[in-house]
């Protein structure tokens, strides 16, 4: 009904619910309701269905499911590989050097260098050109970096001379870990380690959840 989709359409263009309603939304939600009853051919009847509810992704709470340990054992054995692709590309890793701050375990923290923050695990790839800025890179949610080993790759054979920071999100890396970090924490956390490397310029490419990074 009306008020279903207006709550949805509150969500999707202004992130808020009907509790965060404001008075100069009103005229663009109308807008949309229009065209949508325009497009459909049927008038949207007044009121709500409490039969159906809309998904909204930023909003709603998360309820979170373990699976089973098979699973994460999978997982951990492709964390390993990965590890081991990046460090024999020139990589290296910086983390916390706690190998059981998560589950599963991280075996490559043992050979870890610490990180300058010790919320953030990263693998970097010395910068030497003098004409390219370094990458920073920031994956999406998947098993961590492991689907993105050939664009690493593909970077490094196309320069060897610009460095990447490639940074390992584990709450959105099928890990059982802390809680992302807030946005303010986060930019600090990038910083920190971008003045640690010595990078006051960098290109930036994202994908998926941090395609909207907190800069």
């Amino acid at each position: 009904r009306r008020e279903n989709i207006k709550e949805w359409i509150l969500w999707a263009l202004f992130g808020t619910h009907h509790d965060g309603y404001k008075e100069e939304c009103a005229e663009e939600v109308e807008f949309h309701i229009q065209m949508l009853e325009k497009h459909t051919g049927s008038k949207l009847d007044h009121g709500w269905s409490h039969s159906v509810k809309c998904m909204r992704l930023a909003l709603d709470p998360v309820v979170s499911l373990h699976r089973p340990l098979c699973w994460y054992v999978i997982v951990g054995i492709v964390d390993t590989i990965t590890s081991a692709q990046l460090a024999l590309g020139g990589f290296r890793h910086y983390d916390n050097k706690n190998p059981l701050g998560c589950f599963p375990p991280r075996w490559s923290s043992l050979f870890s260098r610490r990180s300058p923050d010790a919320n953030i695990a990263y693998w970097y790839r010395p910068h030497r050109s003098k004409t390219k800025h370094p990458v920073l890179f920031l994956h999406g949610i998947r098993i961590g970096l492991w689907p993105y080993t050939p664009f690493l790759q593909e970077l490094v054979a196309k320069d060897l001379n610009v460095g990447i920071i490639a940074i390992e999100n584990l709450s959105v890396s099928v890990h059982i870990c802390a809680p992302p970090l807030p946005c303010a924490e986060m930019l600090a956390a990038l910083t920190c380690i971008l003045e640690h490397h010595h990078h006051t310029s960098f290109v930036l490419a994202a994908r998926s959840t941090q395609s909207v990074p907190p800069f």
